[in-house]
C-alpha cells in the first residue's frame, strides 16, 4: 500500500512537471517568435524587391537586431554607389567606344571609294591612326575598369615613412 502510494505521488508529481515544462517550452517557443518577427519583416522586405531596388530596409528594429540592420543598409548604400559608379562607366565606354568606332569607319568608308592611289593611301594612314587611338581608348577604359573595381577593396596599409625615406636615400 505504501509502495502504491508513493508510486502515485511519484507519478502525479511527474506529470506535473511535464505539463509545467510544457508550458515552459510554450512560453519560450512564444518570446522566439516575438523576439524574430522584426528579422523575418526584414527577409520579407528583401526577398519582395527587384534586383533594382536598393533602397535602405525601412522600420525601427528593436535594439538588439539594430547592428544587423544597420550593417543590411550600409551594404546597400555601398552596392548602391558601386552600381551608380559602374553604370556611369559603362554609358562612358560606350560613348568613347562608339566616337572612336564611328570615325574609324568613317575613315575605311573615304578609303573605298578614293579618286587616286595618293588618297586612298592617305585615308587609310588616317584609319590606322584611328584604329590606333581606338586600341589606346580601349585599353584605357579598361584599365579604368581595373581601378574602379578595385577602389572599393580596402588593401591600403599603414607604412613607416621614416623607415622608408631613409631606405630610399640610403640606397
Amino acid at each position: 500500500m505504501r509502495k502504491a502510494q508513493q508510486r502515485s505521488f511519484f507519478a502525479t508529481g511527474l506529470i506535473g512537471l511535464a505539463g509545467l515544462s510544457l508550458i515552459g517550452l510554450g512560453f519560450v517557443w512564444f518570446a522566439i517568435r516575438t523576439l524574430l518577427a522584426p528579422l523575418r519583416q526584414v527577409d520579407a522586405d528583401l526577398a519582395q524587391r527587384e534586383p533594382a531596388d536598393l533602397g535602405e530596409v525601412v522600420g525601427t528594429p528593436p535594439r538588439e537586431i539594430k547592428g544587423l540592420s544597420d550593417a543590411i543598409n550600409g551594404f546597400i548604400d555601398r552596392l548602391s554607389r558601386s552600381r551608380a559608379l559602374t553604370e556611369t562607366f559603362i554609358a562612358d565606354v560606350a560613348h568613347q567606344t562608339r566616337t572612336s568606332l564611328s570615325a574609324l569607319q568613317g575613315h575605311l568608308s573615304l578609303a573605298v571609294d578614293p579618286d587616286s592611289p595618293e588618297q586612298m593611301r592617305s585615308r587609310l594612314i588616317k584609319a590606322d591612326r584611328q584604329a590606333k587611338r581606338t586600341v589606346r581608348l580601349t585599353n584605357q577604359l579598361l584599365a579604368n575598369a581595373m581601378v574602379i573595381h578595385r577602389s572599393g577593396r580596402s588593401s591600403l596599409q599603414p607604412v613607416a615613412l621614416k623607415t622608408l625615406v631613409r631606405d630610399t636615400f640610403i640606397a
